[in-house]
């Protein structure tokens, strides 16, 4: 064995897939989940190679309870990394989106992924005396945290945060040698887009301006379903990421990488028009 790498959401889509790749290249998983069920399906699917850890990342008690548990387990020896991957998504047109979704949101994604990697980080090596073989964390953040996608406010709010916690991160822990590595995917094939067509949340759009957005919200899911990558692709960029030395720091994973970038270069107000059409047309779509 490798070695013990802590994946947090692993009941479903990447961090399960991710769970998969890395017991598959001979690594043990410490797996969160946030009930007893998703638990027993880990371990009924990979059997020793996997210890379930039961906890929301907004309860700092859990994570508390769940850190002491790897810590004895580990011994003497340190995690080969941390992969931050459970989160939720709020969207919804910033001027109606209740702020109680928003918090939510940002408590999930931005200070559940700070307290899961505060409580971790000395397993991961960030301690006095400094060791010599400290571990990585690998964040998943969007492209919606380098774009900002209309009707998906809240999420790239988060998303953007991750990006930013990452590069502080990575500063602040070069002294303990400890890398932290930002993987952005676009559309991947997971269980998302179900859930997301069968979220009733979104009656903040009825009887607005926006309204003929939700009208066709079914048809934009739809096209981000076509032009999803596997799972896999993900999960595989992590191992990568996990065993190369020097990874790159940021990773866009997607059909249209090349797109993403040329829109980021082009000036703001061209990329406003070109959206506010393709919204008058129904036919935004994004992650």
């Amino acid at each position: 064995m490798k070695g013990y790498i802590v994946v947090t959401g692993a009941s479903t889509g990447i961090g399960y897939d991710t769970t998969r790749c890395l017991i598959a290249n001979d690594y043990h998983v410490f797996g969160s989940v946030r009930n007893e069920n998703d638990a027993a399906k880990l371990l009924n699917d990979f059997g020793d190679n996997v210890i379930p850890l039961v906890f929301d990342v907004t309860d700092e008690k859990a994570i508390k309870i769940a850190k002491e548990k790897v810590e004895t387990i580990l011994g003497k020896e340190l995690l080969i990394a941390l992969v931050n991957n459970a989160g939720i998504a709020v969207s919804g047109p910033l001027q109606f989106v209740d702020i109680k979704d928003v918090r939510h949101q940002l408590e999930v994604n931005v200070i559940g992924t700070l307290m899961v990697s505060q409580a971790f980080l000395p397993l991961l090596g960030a301690k006095q005396p400094v060791p010599t073989n400290p571990g990585k964390i690998i964040n998943i953040s969007s492209i919606s945290g380098i774009f900002s996608t209309p009707f998906m406010g809240p999420y790239c709010m988060s998303k953007y945060a991750v990006e930013s916690m990452s590069d502080i991160f990575r500063r602040e822990l070069s002294l303990y040698g400890i890398d932290v590595v930002v993987i952005e995917p676009g559309p991947i094939a997971t269980p998302i887009w179900d859930k997301a067509k069968s979220d009733t949340s979104q009656t903040s759009f009825v009887n607005t301006i926006y309204e003929p957005i939700l009208n066709s919200r079914n048809e934009i899911i739809n096209q981000n379903e076509k032009n999803a990558l596997p799972v896999s692709s993900v999960s595989e960029l992590i191992l990568r990421s996990i065993e190369k030395k020097k990874p790159a720091t940021r990773t866009i994973i997607t059909k249209k990488t090349w797109l993403i970038k040329i829109i980021k270069a082009l000036p703001d107000r061209w990329v406003d028009n070109l959206i506010t059409k393709n919204i008058r047309k129904g036919k935004l779509a994004g992650r």
